[in-house]
């Protein structure tokens, strides 16, 4: 079979055109990409093997984080565990690895077996929905290392009782990822997050919030909506980043906000510029206003947000918006819509000043990719691809990336651009 490739970098990787184990192709945003697909669940480089859950609620979320050299780039791994008892009493907890890394891209840019190393946190393959917290979006905000418990190096949103955002240093990801909680059937525990709050939109309760009842009510200015997902600013500072989830506001809008990682304090609202997509794209231009909803009037939930480049104030993301919420109980039923939105995403120059909708939001292009996706990027008639990332620039390929995207089954799609 004749073979095309393109150079990835520098550093000497080649991304085949279209490898044997290819599941398709798909075009987006004007880019036709190779597929490759393959099960998370395998023995990696460094002997550690991923176990999927027992149990079909495996909604997988990414996030990659480029090293210094490809030996050193990290996909994050979140895994939503089901949030009840199963077995044939339902009396067993569904147990695999749900908060995970792999470490390490072939010469084609794939995370694979033979060349990545994997490294799990809060019990590995033994985790239950108690250790790990059900995460449903993650981050790796940094790599820095100042003593253990003392650095906010990763961010995920999990959804275990109280929904909550919470910070993790990576040196004290070992046991627990929540706080006590009287139900826990592991007996009472400490939290090992360095940070606590519940989501926008979520109530305090006696869960699993920190100082139950009266642990930390949701920051106003972290906007309101199912998943929220964060990335880094257009010219990432290892700290300050953007937060986004909806619809929700006065708008019914998705929302994006700014938030200090360093200096977030629990007990304080300080996270600034909350925007609303709906008022800052509004304008005669309908081709290029941020959706809201279907043409039935469905909201969108926005799932995943993914940044693709960035210079000064001003950078380019991907986000993934669907119809309707693809909950633990949607694993066969297919999402009405999967679509995506590439926008520029303006920051304020001054990060201090708390003012509305500063958050500039310019809509390039929008693309419904639900049949698309069908069986490309997902099991063929299942809820339909989970998540985005996008990984390292393909010089000589005006910009293009690597892309990640993953599934409700724990399945892994590697995209390759083509020149």
């Amino acid at each position: 079979m004749s073979r095309t490739s393109v150079a990835l970098g520098v550093l000497g990787l080649v991304a085949v055109a279209l490898p044997a184990s290819a599941a398709g192709t798909i075009k987006i945003f004007g880019t036709t990409y190779n597929v490759t697909s393959r099960s998370l669940a395998q023995t990696y480089a460094n002997g550690a093997k991923v176990v999927l859950p027992g149990n079909n609620d495996q909604r997988t979320s990414l996030y990659y984080s480029e090293g210094a050299t490809p030996a050193e780039d990290r996909l994050w791994v979140g895994v939503r565990l089901a949030g009840g008892l199963i077995g044939d009493n339902a009396d067993t907890e569904a147990t695999g690895d749900q908060f995970y890394y792999l470490e390490g891209v072939d010469s084609t840019g794939n995370f694979t077996p033979a060349v990545s190393k994997l490294t799990s946190f809060f019990g590995g393959n033994a985790s239950d929905r108690w250790h790990g917290r059900r995460p449903v979006n993650i981050m790796e905000i940094n790599r820095i290392d100042t003593g253990k418990g003392k650095d906010r190096n990763v961010i995920a949103t999990t959804f275990m009782d109280d929904d909550s955002i919470r910070m993790y240093d990576l040196d004290t990801m070992t046991g627990f990822g929540g706080s006590t909680e009287d139900a826990d059937p592991n007996g009472a525990h400490s939290s090992d997050a360095v940070y606590e709050r519940v989501k926008g939109g979520q109530a305090v309760s006696s869960g699993d919030n920190p100082l139950g009842a009266d642990g930390h009510a949701a920051d106003p200015n972290i906007p309101v909506g199912g998943y929220p997902a964060f990335a880094h600013l257009p010219t990432a500072d290892g700290h300050t980043i953007l937060v986004a989830a909806g619809p929700g506001g006065d708008t019914s809008t998705m929302g994006i906000s700014i938030l200090d990682t360093a200096k977030a304090d629990p007990s304080k609202d300080d996270a600034i510029d909350l925007t609303e997509t709906g008022v800052a794209t509004k304008s005669a231009d309908t081709a290029h206003q941020f959706p809201a909803a279907t043409s039935d009037g469905t909201a969108y939930l926005s799932t995943s947000m993914a940044k693709a480049s960035g210079s000064g104030n001003v950078g380019e993301y991907w986000f993934e918006l669907v119809a309707t919420d693809p909950g633990g109980g949607t694993h066969d039923t297919p999402e009405a819509a999967i679509v995506l939105v590439r926008a520029n995403i303006t920051v304020p120059t001054d990060l201090t000043k708390n003012t509305a909708n500063s958050i500039g939001v310019t809509v390039l292009d929008v693309q419904d990719i639900t049949a698309d996706q069908n069986g490309v990027l997902s099991v063929k008639d299942s809820s339909g691809v989970q998540s985005f990332t996008i990984g390292r620039e393909v010089p000589g390929s005006n910009g293009k990336h690597m892309v990640y995207a993953s599934d409700f089954d724990e399945n892994l799609y590697t995209l390759t651009p083509q020149p």
